[in-house]
């Protein structure tokens, strides 16, 4: 038997989808902040953001308009 998360990759639905919040944190660098940057690069809205991440859309939006006051170098 397939898991839920085989079967949303075999269909065509967006397999970023299926991941949790938690998930997507961690897979996009880290915090919230490069999530929604990264989101954002990728083509989605505001609002899917908003949605994926279970956070305000204000919050998304206050990450988009502000710009980056110190880039940090992962070693």
């Amino acid at each position: 038997m397939k898991s839920i998360h085989d079967e949303v990759l075999d269909s065509k639905v967006d397999p970023l989808l299926a991941l949790s919040p938690s998930e997507l944190v961690t897979k996009f660098g880290g915090t919230k902040s490069a999530a929604i940057r990264a989101l954002l690069a990728d083509g989605y809205e505001r609002k899917e953001v908003a949605g994926m991440l279970k956070i305000r859309y204000q919050h998304v939006r206050n990450v988009q308009i502000t710009p980056i006051k110190k880039q940090f170098v992962r070693v």
